[in-house]
This record gives C-alpha cells, structure tokens and sequence, in this order.
C-alpha cells in the first residue's frame, strides 16, 4: 500500500468505530431512556415562536443564571473549536505521527470512561466542587499537548504519551463540562418551561463556538504562516492548543458566578420539593 493508501484507510476504520460507538449509543438510549409520565405536548404554540422564546431580552434578564450556565459551557466549547477542527491536521502532518488512529482511539475510549466516573462523582459530592479543578485540568491538558512539539522528530514514544496524557485531559474535560454546565443550567429552567429554552441552548452551545473558535484558529494559523504562499506548505502550528489552553481559563468568570450561587439554589430546589 502506498502512504495515501495507507492513511485512506486509517480514515475508513476511525469513521466506521465512530459510526458503531454512535449507533450503540442510540440503540442503548432507546432501550433506557423513557419520557417522563404525564407529559403532554403543547399544540398553542409554532416552533418559531418555541425557538426565540429563549431569546427574547425580557426572558434573558428574568433568568440571568441560566444563561450564565450556557455561558460556561460556551466558552469550553470555544476552546475545544480552537483545535479539534485541525486535530488529525496537527497529529499527522504536524506531529508526524504515522499510527495516529490508535492513540486517538486510546484519548476516545478513556475520556469518555473518566467522564461518566466524574460525572457520577460529581453526583455523590455535589458540582460545586468540580468547576474549578475540572477548568483546570483542561487547560493543563491543552498545554501538555502543546508541550509535545519539543519531542516532534526526536522521540516518538515521549511525543505520543504527551499526545495520549494530555489528550485525555481535554476531551474528557470537554465531556464533563458538557455534564457540569448543562446540569445546572437544567436547576435553573422556569418550571412549565423546560422545553422552551433549547433555541439559546443550540445558539450558544454550537452556533456561538463554531463562529468564535475557527476564527481564533484562524488567527494562531495565519500567524504561523507568515510569509507562506502555497497551501501545501502551511503548517497546523501546536500552539493551537495553547490558544485553546487560554480561552479555557476565560470560564472560570461563568463558573465563579455558578458557583457562589450553587448551595442558595440547591437549598430552594430542596425546599420547593419539601414543600
């Protein structure tokens, strides 16, 4: 086989294994998960008028916390977009890393793993205790990434462990902060309003971050490539990941003002249910 060979099909086997662990994941969801008891849907109202309901300036002011929740989440989002767009760019053409797709399977299977035990931790010892380290911990990673160029055409095996560390430590940070922000913003959703909010939710989780992070990636590239007039010679720079690493630390604004606000909430939560 030839190189192109080759990597074709390393891409055939990556999108197949993503292709099976989503299909599992649906069949099991449609086999576990079940509507709530009671729940009607409500025929009133359009689906435009559903989606910007949660839009609207008057609905953000009266429910300011939700949607610094959906700001936490966001930002994590914004710093994943940074890099993940040009992940197997950087891994192979940056990294030269040839047998890429089992260290990338390795990052995939133990991120997801280490998500739900936090998530099931975070669970047992409230979330309060988790935003801080787990912003952390993603920024860290990003930055152990970034701290593998020093190994790139040197020693593969130091190269690939800081791949597969610090691999671990950003997808499965993204995984739980998907958990921990969306968790919380779910406490503060008016209730008879619960499926009313998902407009803003799909705007700031995925509109907002897929505009944001390429054009910051755009930026650390075009800086890397000063001067570079043929596209095939552009280079997919680490420091991708320590413009993610940055953008990361940016959450720790939301997560203060989830965090101090957490035990008042939970305590009115408990008490509406005493009631």
């Amino acid at each position: 086989l030839t190189n192109a060979d080759a990597t074709t099909d390393d891409w055939k086997k990556f999108f197949i294994m993503l292709g099976l662990i989503t299909t599992v994941g649906g069949v099991i969801g449609l086999a576990l998960m079940k509507d709530k008891e009671g729940i009607k849907a409500n025929k009133d109202n359009s689906f435009m008028s559903d989606f910007f309901y949660s839009l609207k300036p008057s609905v953000i002011k009266d429910n300011k916390m939700l949607y610094w929740c959906l700001a936490g989440y966001m930002v994590s989002s914004i710093a994943y977009q940074v890099y993940v767009n040009y992940l197997f760019n950087i891994v192979e053409g940056t990294m030269k890393i040839a047998n890429y797709i089992i260290p990338i399977g390795i990052i995939m299977l133990v991120a997801a793993i280490g998500s739900v035990l936090v998530s099931s931790a975070m669970d047992k010892y409230g979330k309060r205790n988790f935003y801080y380290p787990v912003i952390l911990i993603g920024a860290v990673g990003s930055v152990i990434i970034w701290s593998s160029k020093f190994f790139i055409g040197k020693n593969e095996t130091a190269l690939t462990a800081l791949l597969i560390i610090g691999g671990i430590m950003t997808i499965g940070v993204n995984l739980v902060m998907a958990g921990l922000f969306t968790a919380s913003y779910r406490d503060y959703i008016p209730e008879g309003k619960e499926g009313l909010f998902q407009g803003c939710r799909m705007v700031m989780y995925v509109l907002v971050p897929m505009i944001i992070g390429p054009l910051v990636s755009q930026f650390i590239i075009n800086m890397a490539n000063r001067g570079v007039t043929n596209d095939v010679d552009i280079v997919y720079p680490m420091e991708l990941f320590l413009g993610a690493a940055i953008v990361m630390l940016f959450c720790f604004i939301p997560a203060k003002i989830v965090r101090d606000k957490q035990s008042e909430h939970h305590n009115e939560l408990m008490n509406k249910i005493e009631k």
